[in-house]
């Protein structure tokens, strides 16, 4: 089954949930589910198959011994503007259960207000939680996973900053998606850990510190509100001006980055909706920017055995060793192929491109 307890076992992770937000479970299961709101330009989105839901402890890093829930998928349908297919790369959704930092005045989520985001999520995949509690989250969502639930999810970049150089990735889950079938002819990939799916996203996408990793797994918060922002810094209330610098330093800073000249403008208002026009445009360069002609790489068929190096997802190196594979399925004009490990006859490699193949 996709459900993993290992050490960070089920008991000890209800115990840790309750201390910090007791009764939350009840608090938050009649309340609607809230569904989130549009896409921005540079995230994914599309709809994948729920593969694995984990409730345990953390037992390292900034969040050590708090509780969290983890939702997992298996991409079936994305593909983003410039026409790269991630069927079969890992969805990964995260929620921490502790007190979150807040942005300049503006607080943190509570641990309480956590469950609610969880258990929101779990009503975005079709759960009925009015009769539940904390106890049940497991059952439920192993009977969603045996029901093979689809749902619909988005993905977005955090802003560039000082402290924040590389962009942290966050990753929702948005509705269920009734009525989708899968129309793939492959074989369908499992998500556990001896049948391991691997894309060459995911293999990039792993290669990320842990410390980044965690700051980002939460997956809530969004990047700033700058309209908002630009209201507090215009604000004339001299009680709001500690606020009102703190605001229009979080703008210049933006500004900056984007190359917008910040002095050249009357208001902070217009400044943001500079930056705007800013981004905007440098979208519509970097969708016109990919013309290069690709060196041409010599097509595998179907059936073909060839050898390839993965990466070993502890050290989350190239192996050593390439592994000997079979090609099972070919896209030519993307000249990428899925790959099945003969040596151990399960793991599937989704999307490796030919130029890592060795016929």
């Amino acid at each position: 089954m996709p459900m993993k307890q290992g050490t960070n076992n089920v008991a000890a992770a209800l115990s840790v949930i309750r201390k910090a937000a007791p009764g939350a479970d009840k608090k938050f299961r009649d309340k609607p589910a809230e569904i989130s709101g549009g896409m921005l330009p540079a995230g994914l989105r599309g709809i994948a198959k729920l593969s694995g839901f984990k409730l345990a402890v953390k037992d390292d890093g900034f969040y050590k011994g708090k509780g969290y829930v983890a939702f997992r998928g298996v991409v079936k349908k994305c593909t983003d503007g410039q026409g790269n297919d991630y069927r079969g790369s890992l969805f990964y959704h995260e929620i921490v259960f502790a007190d979150g930092r807040g942005f300049g005045k503006k607080p943190g989520k509570k641990a309480v207000d956590k469950v609610d985001a969880a258990m929101n999520t779990m009503k975005l995949l079709g759960l009925d939680l009015s009769n539940s509690t904390y106890d049940d989250w497991p059952t439920l969502m192993e009977e969603a996973i045996d029901n093979v639930t689809h749902f619909h999810f988005r993905t977005w970049a955090m802003p560039v900053t000082k402290t924040e150089p590389s962009p942290r990735v966050n990753a929702e889950i948005v509705r269920v998606a009734e009525g989708y079938t899968d129309d793939e002819a492959t074989e369908d990939v499992v998500d556990n850990t001896e049948t391991e799916v691997v894309s060459e996203e995911e293999e990039e996408s792993e290669t990320q510190e842990e410390g980044e990793v965690e700051e980002g797994a939460e997956g809530t918060e969004e990047s700033p509100d700058y309209e908002a922002l630009a209201e507090t810094a215009d604000s004339k209330d001299k009680k709001r001006a500690k606020e009102a610098e703190e605001a229009a330093s979080v703008i210049q800073e933006a500004a900056k980055e984007r190359g917008v000249d910040f002095e050249a403008y009357g208001s902070w208002a217009e400044v943001v909706e500079a930056m705007n026009s800013e981004s905007s445009e440098a979208e519509e360069q970097a969708e016109e920017a990919e013309t290069e002609v690709e060196q041409e790489e010599p097509a595998p068929s179907k059936g073909d055995v060839v050898s390839y190096k993965p990466i070993d997802p502890k050290t989350k190196k190239l192996v050593k060793k390439a592994v000997e594979c079979e090609v099972i399925k070919v896209y030519g004009p993307k000249k990428k192929a899925d790959l099945k490990n003969l040596e151990n006859g399960k793991t599937v490699y989704k999307d490796v491109s030919w130029d890592r193949l060795a016929l």
